[in-house]
């Protein structure tokens, strides 16, 4: 009888081919600011299996057909070497690294340092960890509402004495800084909103002023380099306020000072309120631009104009021009304007020529224009109105004009 060496050694053989997998550690400590390590490559693929053993000879019969019967061949054949073992499997790919967290930003009003990284991602490729919470402190910029400012315990983290290196401001913030001496000065700069395209006023003020002084502050307007507006306080602690009306888009800066003497560090607030007059005819300061309007139907309006150098706008830019067909005839144009606003009303022909016009310099009366049309005038006309005289851009204090907020009221009516 024979043995089969796959029957006997083929075990063996498969328990040796067998391969071996030794998964590291990953010893790298979680930390803000480095990413996890990756993970660790994938388990080796296992020992392919032993080749089956090999089929039994199949044995023939005796070809001798005489008495002698022919030697017979082998019942069975020899056994099939094993089969070759399988080629390990592929070290699974490392794991992303985990992203570092950022550290949380920085606010603007003064605060403790920003908040630190997220934590590094896991072993496996997670994700980096979340950004830090900002700090919360008083000294240098951490959670809060607006631009960096300095605080009276030492010197300015960042200087912003002179217009070139004015520390940018974001309108409706409130910034808490410090004049740190009779020589110092603080600049401010922001831009004006695009929208809504006539512009709007900012309201200024500087408050929270520590007693150990007074304060000042002045508007300039960078187009120009101009400067248009000045507050103060003689009081020391007190207050200033004073507002203006810009153009969209135009840009400006603050300089706030002391105004008489500061003894010591002197703490302040600032705070600069953005507010828009939506005129939804702007623009219409001409006749190439006016808005087409219908006799018998009202349409109102913003008298407003705004800085955008530091000298006043021209007169055209307060202008509202509307479009609109007359027939022949006598007709009359009302305004009626805010109780702090006079008025005027001009009328145009189809080629620009003036027809007439009506004023009137008393604040809040109402302008009235009666004008007959002959069949030469009739047809396509301009209606422009605009203040009379008034015409303020700024002040002192924190109550801002009320035209700013309340429309005049046009209307055209015929005989």
């Amino acid at each position: 009888m024979r043995i089969s060496l796959s029957k006997v050694w083929g075990p063996w053989l498969l328990i040796l081919a067998s391969a071996c997998t030794i998964k590291t550690v990953d010893t790298t400590p979680d930390g803000g600011s480095t990413g996890g390590s990756g993970g660790s490559g994938g388990t080796a693929g296992a020992s392919g299996a032993g080749g089956s053993s090999g089929a039994a000879g199949s044995g023939g019969a005796g070809t001798d057909a005489g008495a002698d019967v022919g030697t017979s061949p082998d019942a069975t054949g020899a056994g099939g070497n094993a089969g070759t073992a399988g080629t390990g499997g592929a070290a699974g790919t490392a794991g992303a690294a985990g992203a570092a967290g950022s550290g949380g930003n920085a606010g603007v009003d003064g605060g403790a340092d920003s908040g630190t990284g997220g934590a590094a991602g896991s072993t496996d490729g997670g994700p980096g960890g979340s950004a830090g919470a900002g700090g919360t402190g008083t000294t240098d910029a951490g959670t809060g509402d607006g631009a960096s400012g300095d605080s009276c315990a030492g010197p300015e983290t960042t200087p912003n004495d002179d217009r070139d290196h004015a520390t940018l401001y974001p309108l409706g913030a409130t910034t808490k800084a410090c004049l740190q001496s009779q020589n110092d000065v603080d600049f401010y700069e922001f831009t004006l909103p695009s929208t809504p395209v006539q512009g709007g006023f900012v309201k200024i003020q500087v408050t929270d002023v520590a007693t150990t002084g007074t304060v000042s502050f002045t508007v300039y307007a960078v187009h120009d380099n101009g400067e248009f507006l000045t507050e103060s306080s003689s009081t020391a602690g007190g207050s200033a306020f004073g507002y203006f009306a810009g153009k969209a888009g135009a840009k400006f800066r603050i300089k706030v000072e002391p105004y008489l003497s500061v003894s010591a560090p002197m703490a302040y607030s600032l705070t600069a309120t953005f507010t828009g007059v939506d005129d939804t005819h702007e623009p219409n300061d001409d006749n190439a631009h006016a808005t087409p309007i219908t006799v018998g139907t009202p349409v109102s309006g913003y008298i407003f104009a705004g800085y955008e150098d530091h000298s006043a706008p021209a007169d055209a830019v307060w202008d509202d021009r509307f479009k609109i067909t007359l027939p022949e005839g006598e007709m009359t144009f009302t305004l009626t304007v805010p109780p702090d606003m006079d008025g005027e009303i001009e009328l145009f022909n189809a080629n620009g020529s003036q027809l007439d016009t009506e004023a009137d310099s008393t604040l809040g009366s109402t302008v009235v224009l009666k004008y007959t049309l002959t069949s030469t005038d009739a047809g396509v006309c301009y209606v422009s109105v605009h203040p009379y005289i008034h015409r303020p851009l700024d002040g002192t204090g924190s109550t801002t004009p009320g035209f700013w907020s309340t429309p005049y009221t046009l209307t055209v009516t015929g005989p």
